[in-house]
């Protein structure tokens, strides 16, 4: 029964989602279509970013970049796909490299707007992230944006004063 099969799949995806790789190779050679592996994925950021970097890699690009955009909308939300992790830190980190994760896709594919959809999320999800500061600072910077570029740096360093990256940039833009 391969419905049933997808079903027991999904839910146990949903329950820890570090066996999505494994999973999804299992799926592919099993001889499942992509219709049917998108059943078996639950609606959990990292399993959907795992599933869209397949489906970018087979040549399912739109696909791949749809569901990049529902991760997105996905790992904003606190409680989405952290079952598997136990404390609030790495809760936080897990949140952090996905945002980071949908920002460098779109990033690599120059799709600018949806690099700093992701970015804007990030710092709205994860207000006290200097990472997150210091990437929004870089962003800015390659656009020619300085004044904003150099009040991320600041932000960054109120959070985390030895930031190197921050300091250096806030150098390379000081006249």
């Amino acid at each position: 029964e391969i419905s049933q099969g997808l079903q027991y799949m999904r839910k146990a995806l949903s329950l820890d989602e570090k066996f999505m790789e494994r999973a999804l190779t299992a799926m592919i050679v099993s001889g499942l279509d992509t219709d049917q592996i998108t059943d078996a994925v639950p609606d959990s950021p990292g399993p959907l970013i795992a599933f869209a970097d397949f489906l970018y890699e087979t040549g399912k690009r739109q696909k791949a970049v749809d569901l990049y955009k529902k991760s997105l909308d996905l790992v904003g939300q606190a409680e989405a796909g952290f079952r598997s992790f136990k404390d609030k830190p790495a809760q936080k980190r897990m949140q952090r490299h996905w945002f980071f994760k949908i920002y460098n896709f779109f990033k690599h594919h120059n799709d600018l707007q949806n690099a700093m959809l992701a970015l804007q999320r990030a710092e709205t999800a994860l207000p006290m992230d200097a990472k997150i500061k210091v990437a929004l600072g870089d962003f800015y910077f390659h656009q020619g944006i300085l004044y904003k570029s150099r009040d991320k740096y600041d932000q960054a360093l109120l959070l985390d004063p030895g930031n190197r990256r921050a300091l250096k940039m806030i150098k390379k833009i000081k006249p």
